[in-house]
């Protein structure tokens, strides 16, 4: 998988030094737009490789202490001045049955809020974006909890006759604000399905 990713990596390399290099308005836009298609083409590879793993059994679950506060924290940062400058509350809550530490993958789970809280506040443009952990004891089994989180904004919302479509690979829902590539979706179900979970829309 590094032989698509090392080449568009070397290609954003080089649009930031041009970046440093260019001396007018018109050539710094050029190198912008250079480097905002190579992020894009990037996301691209990286959730088509993602799907592919996936798909052929070959996307491996790392399993280790992880706090769920310190993913929630972490996903906040990156969205928090997205939220910001649309005016959009972002709150994020983890409820205290969910227990300090637990075994679990960190990456994978990031992996997943990210795509749904991305969704939710590209699709957002007023009111907010509300994030919520809550955990249960597993029955008969005091060692083990099951974990709910639920992502709720005041979007534009999607249709009862499309609440599956959006969870198939490269499909979308046509709206005014059209924008990625139909994957991410269609990759949280499957890391959900891996992590032993489920997805369901509302």
């Amino acid at each position: 998988s590094h032989e698509p990713r090392t080449p568009m990596n070397a290609v954003l390399g080089s649009a930031e030094l041009l970046r440093g290099n260019a001396t007018t308005p018109k050539q710094r836009q050029y190198v912008d737009a250079n480097n905002t298609s190579g992020k894009t083409l990037l996301s691209l590879i990286n959730d088509i490789l993602d799907l592919s793993k996936i798909e052929a059994g070959k996307l491996d679950l790392m399993l280790k202490p992880m706090s769920l506060r310190t993913v929630f924290h972490s996903i906040c940062t990156i969205f928090e001045q997205q939220a910001g400058e649309r005016g959009v509350k972002l709150d994020l809550t983890v409820d205290p049955s969910v227990p300090p530490a637990m075994m679990f993958d960190s990456i994978r789970l990031r992996q997943i809020l990210f795509n749904v809280v991305g969704n939710a506040l590209k699709f957002t443009s007023q009111g907010s974006v509300r994030v919520r952990a809550w955990s249960r004891l597993t029955e008969r089994d005091e060692t083990s909890v099951t974990l709910y989180i639920s992502v709720v904004d005041t979007g534009v919302g999607i249709a009862p006759e499309h609440h599956e479509l959006i969870f198939e690979p490269f499909r979308q829902v046509k709206t005014e604000q059209i924008g990625g590539t139909g994957l991410g979706l269609s990759i949280t179900r499957r890391l959900t399905h891996l992590l032993n979970g489920a997805i369901r829309l509302e």
